[in-house]
């Protein structure tokens, strides 16, 4: 059997004769849309099974699940963002000379740090 160890944070996996280098980036802009379809779903059917009724307890379903979604909507696009940014092909991570520690360093101030490293760049073609 070969002496392997795992190094956390970098996927990197050291076996004797060699390394292997793995990322794994889980998708949670897809999970956070696919979960407003859900709570969007459950919208809709309250709203069709009390149609011509007036407000009654079932509006605070609606209003739940009418929150959910939106909430779950707008995680999905903060998730997105986070992603193009942690993508090891995207082009946004080759912006920062130290990827590793400038995108998950220590906090610095100010939150729009992959903007200012996008406006900054002389590459603007970000197809």
């Amino acid at each position: 059997m070969t002496n392997q160890t795992v190094t956390p944070l970098t996927g990197r996996l050291q076996a004797t004769g060699g390394t292997v280098d793995a990322f794994v980036i889980a998708n949670f802009a897809w999970q956070h849309v696919k979960a407003a379809t859900i709570f969007r779903d459950h919208v809709i059917a309250l709203e069709t099974v009390h149609a011509g009724e007036s407000f009654g307890s079932f509006f605070e379903e609606i209003r739940s699940y009418a929150s959910a979604c939106l909430m779950s909507s707008a995680a999905s696009l903060e998730a997105f963002i986070n992603e193009l940014f942690i993508a090891h092909n995207g082009r946004l991570r080759p912006l920062f000379q130290n990827f590793e520690k400038e995108f998950w360093g220590a906090p610095r101030s100010g939150r729009n740090r992959g903007v200012e490293a996008c406006r900054s760049s002389q590459n603007t073609n970000m197809r």
